[in-house]
């Protein structure tokens, strides 16, 4: 997954998988994130516009959305079963 190193699994449904992982600030790889990785839907694409607008609110009662992208071709080609994949803060 991009610039994120998979931690552990937390959970597992029927629309997504969800887990934690730590994204790379500056050079260490320190900050926890939760993935949110949705199967795979013709909707993806409205999702991302939906997210690029959830990405840019800041509220401190609202878990903030810090990116959000598709797969990877070498995940697809696995067979990973992942559409949008939704990056937002672990509180």
């Amino acid at each position: 997954m991009r610039d994120y190193k998979d931690v552990k699994l937390q959970g597992s449904g029927g629309f997504a998988d969800v887990r934690l992982i730590e994204g790379c600030v500056g050079r260490n790889w320190k900050k926890i994130f939760v993935a949110k990785r949705n199967k795979r839907s013709k909707h993806d694409h409205l999702a991302m516009v939906e997210l690029s607008l959830l990405r840019s609110l800041e509220h401190p009662n609202i878990v903030r959305t810090v990116d959000s992208f598709m797969p990877s071709e070498e995940e697809i080609e696995r067979g990973e079963d992942a559409g949008l994949i939704n990056v937002l803060e672990f509180c």
